[in-house]
This record gives structure tokens, sequence and C-alpha cells, in this order.
């Protein structure tokens, strides 16, 4: 298979595509190229948020990538005109949209555009180093689990229990500048990976997700993300719906989710299971 990426796939993009296309490229499993010609917005043209639309072309079938945290920006150039005829996008064949929570927008764009869309994968933060470390079950973990991320609507409770523990790390991000040799010796000094739900109107996920799974943390989360394929609470991760389960995390058993974070992550977040699943989608939308 022949995937041609843009001929700076990091450049003038938002970080989180240009991840995206690093990580397709790396998996081994197509033939890569690089091209100037592939369709793109107008830069700007709905402020920065144009930057999170990148399009690949997979044996010639268009895919873009839409990696923001709500509708945008596909609204936003849906509603410029950007993927009618004349537009920028009027030839994709498929919309991969990270944070996709089902909703009448969607259903409207596809009638009117021809564009399926579908969920496919989520992405590391650029510090964080897939597989940089190995959770093993039998160390003597300081802390139960580590909780992190910017105080959105939701995770509160989650801060203030953990906080008054004194076997739960919570980093100080109260600046932009993280301290990650520190995150990083925290995480491997935990039982568990926590993951809280991102903002409000979104699918929720949680770069966390990949991030704990790559090193075969066991995941514990507050929400249920969409993805094209079924993870599914208690087995794929523990399900926090209160801060009391998160307390008692002390008492479950991590060892089947630490199985189940090696296999999510071996089978579809990975590069290789990632670009496995971006194949196997423009096959379902595009040939099928």
């Amino acid at each position: 298979m022949r995937l041609t990426l843009p001929t700076h796939p990091t450049r003038g993009f938002a970080h989180w595509n240009g991840t995206l296309h690093k990580m397709l490229a790396a998996s081994g499993l197509f033939d890569v190229a690089y091209s100037d010609d592939l369709p793109r917005p107008p830069r700007g043209l709905v402020g920065p948020r144009t930057e999170n639309m990148s399009v690949v072309d997979l044996d010639g079938k268009l895919v873009a990538i839409d990696t923001w945290d709500d509708a945008q920006p596909t609204h936003a150039l849906y509603g410029a005109g950007e993927w009618s005829e004349g537009g920028s996008l009027e030839f994709v064949d498929l919309l991969l949209k990270i944070q996709w929570q089902a909703g009448p927008f969607w259903d409207t764009f596809t009638a009117e555009t021809g564009v399926p869309v579908s969920p496919w994968t989520i992405f590391p933060s650029r510090e964080w180093e897939l597989g940089g470390f190995r959770y093993n079950l039998h160390d003597d973990h300081q802390y139960v689990g580590l909780i992190s991320g910017a105080m959105r609507s939701g995770r509160g409770e989650y801060f203030d229990a953990a906080r008054a523990a004194d076997d739960f790390y919570v980093p100080d991000e109260q600046t932009k500048e993280r301290d990650w040799e520190r995150f990083w010796a925290a995480a491997r000094s935990c039982r568990w990976g926590i993951s809280l739900k991102g903002k409000r109107g979104t699918d929720g996920k949680n770069r966390r997700e990949i991030e704990y799974a790559s090193c075969g943390v066991p995941l514990a989360m507050n929400y249920c993300p969409s993805y094209p394929w079924h993870m599914e609470p208690g087995r794929h991760f523990v399900l926090l719906e209160s801060a009391a389960d998160m307390l008692a995390l002390r008492l479950i058993d991590p060892a089947p989710y630490a199985a189940a974070a090696d296999e999510i992550y071996r089978e579809y977040w990975s590069p290789p299971g990632m670009a496995r699943l971006f194949a196997g989608l423009v096959e379902e939308y595009c040939h099928g």
C-alpha cells in the first residue's frame, strides 16, 4: 500500500497531526511518499484550528484527519464551503475524527457531503516516549495511581481525593512546563494509570490512554471513549464512576488489566496497530 503524506508532515500542522503522520510513516505497513499537492484548507481560514485538519492519500483515496477536541475545524470548514464543490476538501473520501462523539451534525455532514466519518485512534504527547519503560506487576509500587491534566469539569473530585490520600501521585501542573523526569519516575512507581475525561462536549479521549498502555500500565478511566472497536469497561479498563471508585483501585488486581493494556496497545495504538486500523477503515468505507 502506498501512503502519501504532506511533504512537511509536521510543518504548519498541529503537533497532534504531525505525530499521527510520523506514526503512520513509522509503522512499516506502507510504502511512504511525500507530496506538496495534497488538499489543504487555506491556512487560518477558520482560525488556528485549521491546522488541526490534514489530508493524506492511501492508494488514491483521500483521508482527512481532524484532531481537534470538538466538532471544529470540520464544522467551521463545512460552514465555509470547503467540503462542497470547488472547496479544498471536495474530493476527500473519508474523515477520521479523533474526538468523535455521535450527534446530529455528523449525520447531516455525511448526508450532505457524502463523506463518511469514523473515530480512529489517539495520539501521545510529544514528550512521552512510547514504551519508554515496562510495567512490572511484581514491583513494589510507591503509589496506587498517577492523576494528571488540567482542572476540567468533572475532574475536581478525583484531584481532591487524590491529594487527600497519601498513596496517589498528583504532579504540580500549575505551569505549562512539566518536570518530565519527575513525572516519568512517578509513572514507573504507580500500580494504575488514571485517565480522566477531557473537555465537555467531546468524546473525552485523553492522551494518557496510549501513553500508559504503551508501557503496559493498567488503565482506570472515568469515561468510555469511542473507537471503531469496542473498548470494554471491566475488561480493557476499570470504569471510575466516582472518586470512591478511584480509591477502591487499592483493592483490585491489576494483572488482567495490565494484559489488556498490552493487547490494546499492540492491536490498535502502536504505530503498526493504528496503521492497520487506518488501512482497514479506508477499506471499509471507501472500498466496501
